[in-house]
């Protein structure tokens, strides 16, 4: 499951609306986690459907959690595969 999918349930769950991809991104550039931009964008640097200021305070936190537990996720992937300080191609 991607994280976009994870945030959108998890929002959903807890206050029973779902929110557009796009508030998701616009949050995420916000609290400094990258994005991509799309190809089909008009203005690169302009943002068509900012996320609403009702709708951001309770989207941080959801992201935040998100995408520290996937990062936790990845660096004990990584210790797993890899070994602590070890190589897996030795």
């Amino acid at each position: 499951m991607t994280n976009y999918v994870k945030i959108k349930d998890e929002y959903k769950r807890q206050y029973g609306r779902t929110v557009k991809t796009c508030w998701i991104a616009d949050v995420k550039r916000k609290v400094g986690l990258p994005t991509k931009v799309s190809n089909r964008r008009i203005n690169p640097n302009e943002i068509a459907n900012p996320c609403p200021e009702s709708i951001r305070p309770n989207l941080e936190p959801i992201i935040e959690k998100v995408y520290t537990i996937t990062e936790k996720v990845r660096k004990s992937a990584k210790k797993f595969v890899f070994g602590i300080g070890g190589s897996f191609l030795r």
